[in-house]
């Protein structure tokens, strides 16, 4: 926990009411695929936060991810078509990921996805302000939405973005933005087209790649 956060006893009281308030936010997120929580604890010194979940034995999404060898097509949807679902019925609690991301996919031995990080990582990036000590804003920029560059307001779209980021990279082997430094990146998710997947794979169907471009539009 960052030090800043528990400065006095009725800091790190209030802060350990909002995690365990998280945690059970998350817990309410009864779905295959989402593991599950099971407690959260704040230790007596204040120094670490304690969360009991679901072990799932599987790989992340970024392991799959190679610029030379592009997923299958129908694997790349099937596996976004899972998260959609997760978000879907996550967005219904309601609960906004905020940090979706392949390295926050887990595919398990049998196949099935599980989004991993609902809520709690949000909450401790954001637990002293709402930027980094960089001054830059939270989430993981190459999946970053245009209004959470500008700060504005989270909403469910945010998470569909991220989602329209990760599916574009699972069909083309590579990032829907790339730029030498994070604020050029940033730049981009405000202000450049993303590429049509079928510019950069032409077996991608077109109703594949409209999809893509409608869950990446800047507003």
């Amino acid at each position: 926990i960052r030090q800043a956060s528990v400065t006095s006893p009725q800091l790190a009281e209030e802060f350990a009411k909002r995690f365990r308030r998280e945690a059970r936010i998350t817990a309410r997120i009864q779905h295959p695929g989402v593991p599950q929580v099971y407690d959260a604890v704040l230790d007596a010194s204040y120094e670490r936060l304690f969360l009991v979940m679901e072990l799932v034995d599987g790989v992340p999404l970024s392991a799959y991810l190679d610029p030379g060898r592009p997923l299958p097509v129908s694997w790349a949807a099937a596996v976004t078509a899972q998260v959609a679902t997760v978000l879907s019925y996550a967005h219904d609690v309601p609960v906004i990921h905020r940090d979706l991301k392949p390295g926050n996919i887990l595919v398990a031995r049998d196949g099935t996805v599980k989004v991993l990080d609902f809520g709690i990582a949000a909450m401790l990036r954001t637990d002293v302000t709402k930027l980094t000590a960089t001054g830059s804003p939270i989430g993981t920029h190459q999946y970053m939405s245009p209004e959470q560059v500008r700060g504005g307001r989270i909403t469910p779209q945010t998470d569909l973005y991220a989602l329209g980021c990760v599916l574009h990279e699972l069909l083309s082997g590579r990032l829907a933005f790339e730029a030498e430094s994070e604020y050029l990146l940033m730049y981009q998710h405000v202000n450049t087209a993303p590429t049509p997947p079928r510019q950069l794979r032409s077996d991608v169907p077109e109703a594949l790649e409209e999809l893509v471009l409608h869950l990446l539009r800047k507003a």
